[in-house]
């Protein structure tokens, strides 16, 4: 009997000072780890470390993500994104990129009503993400806090509603998260002493005096994992707050001091918490994200086109059965049937008409896995038109002509009588360091 080899997937952890590469058996262990200064400007053996590995997941400090909301009456998606691909870059100009890192989500509560926006504000961020990411087609980009908040909703289903704490106390630490209305708002690390409950009740007070001004709510629990089984109820004594052991009810896996002491309360998760049944929420290059979605509605409109296509056909072959017997036929009211003669020669006439999803699969048959269409337009009549608009992945400029010049002839020996424009007559624009953007259209006749 064979086994097939288990697929290695590792996952990235970053910190402002260094980047883990993890695996996991029982589990986080650190596979390898690099000095973020270092990355920077030597760059080959992260590179070299991952080379072709598959790297889906990243995680990310928890303050390099910031929510804010903006008032906004449309609940139109494109209207929505355009908005924020303008008004974050003016909030956020230190953040290069952040218009393609975000999230939003519709929000209305009270006299609210508006979108609730993630995005990542660190300049550190877009740097290694230009310099080592974006190689790899992250698939995830998370902190610690969301993946914590959705392994707690898992059990605890009022965590999504008001003002709410979740506290790990652990080792020399304690790590606070503060969610309002299933929103992270912020999370706080704390460096505990030996005698810690005053120590935490005294910064505790303080973030609820501070968060309580900022969100116009008083604090309603906190979820806490304790140190100590004494934890819970000496802390509920000096904050008045109601507080609930969870230990009970998460599975937490048990990794080594040194791992903790790098990762902190993130080292306690299990691997399934990273799985995609997990549901944490993530960020993901939006160009990229955007991409993906289009070539799935591109391959349905694939086997949409071939569906209307054979429809078309057989309609085609009982027309052209159908139409001799009726010339034919005798005995019958004639000034009728040539009435309806006349209406099926012009419905053939206009099947004579080039097809839209013939000619869709004709352009899709010229390109390559390096090309990418993002819009297609087709205006029929005479003479007819294409519009074409779309991405070549490759990274220097020769790779991109002879990709892009075996799709041109491809296009003109498809389209027999067309005028393709050359090289020189198409709009190019460079796509960083991620390849070309082009658009172009040109006319053609069936004939």
């Amino acid at each position: 009997m064979r086994f097939r080899a288990k697929k290695e997937e590792p996952f990235l952890f970053l910190t402002d000072k260094q980047l883990f590469v993890l695996e996991y058996d029982d589990h986080f262990k650190i596979k390898k780890d690099f000095k973020i200064e270092e990355l920077i400007s030597y760059p080959e053996p992260f590179q070299k470390e991952l080379f072709l590995k598959e790297i889906r997941i990243l995680i990310i400090p928890d303050y390099w993500v910031v929510t804010r909301f903006y008032p906004i009456a449309t609940k139109k998606s494109s209207v929505v994104e355009s908005f924020l691909k303008r008004k974050l870059p003016a909030d956020f100009p230190d953040a290069s990129d952040c218009k393609d890192f975000f999230e939003y989500f519709f929000y209305k509560q009270a006299e609210q009503e508006g979108i609730q926006v993630y995005v990542i504000q660190e300049e550190l961020f877009y740097i290694l993400y230009r310099n080592l990411f974006s190689a790899f087609e992250i698939e995830k980009i998370t902190s610690p806090a969301f993946v914590w908040k959705a392994k707690l909703g898992k059990k605890i289903k009022d965590i999504t509603t008001g003002l709410k704490i979740f506290m790990h106390i652990y080792q020399k630490s304690a790590y606070l998260c503060f969610f309002l209305d299933s929103y992270f708002l912020f999370s706080r690390l704390i460096s505990i002493e030996e005698d810690y409950i005053a120590q935490l009740s005294y910064e505790l007070m303080q973030s609820f005096r501070l968060v309580s001004q900022k969100t116009k709510k008083e604090v309603e629990k906190i979820y806490l994992i304790p140190k100590e089984n004494s934890d819970v109820e000496r802390l509920s004594e000096t904050l008045g707050v109601e507080i609930i052991n969870v230990s009970d009810q998460v599975e937490l896996s048990s990794p080594s001091s040194e791992i903790v002491e790098k990762m902190g309360s993130f080292a306690f998760l299990k691997k399934s918490d990273l799985s995609d049944s997990a549901k944490f929420f993530y960020f993901s290059y939006r160009p990229l994200k955007e991409l993906k979605e289009w070539t799935f509605f591109q391959n349905t409109g694939i086997v949409v086109g071939i569906f209307i296509f054979i429809l078309m056909l057989m309609e085609a072959v009982y027309l052209n059965n159908i139409i001799p017997k009726i010339k034919n036929a005798t005995n019958i009211n004639t000034p009728v049937i040539q009435d309806y003669i006349s209406a099926i020669d012009e419905l053939l006439h206009h099947k004579e008409k080039p097809d839209p999803s013939l000619i869709i699969m004709k352009i899709l048959a010229c390109t390559s896995e390096k090309i990418y269409l993002q819009h297609i337009e087709i205006e029929l009549g005479s003479p007819s038109s294409i519009g074409l608009v779309g991405y070549v992945s490759v990274f220097n400029v020769k790779d991109f002509q002879d990709i892009f010049s075996t799709f041109l002839s491809k296009i003109k020996k498809s389209f027999e009588y067309a005028q393709i424009p050359t090289l020189m007559d198409i709009d190019l624009k460079r796509a960083g360091e991620q390849g070309f953007n082009f658009k172009f259209s040109f006319e053609f006749n069936e004939g």
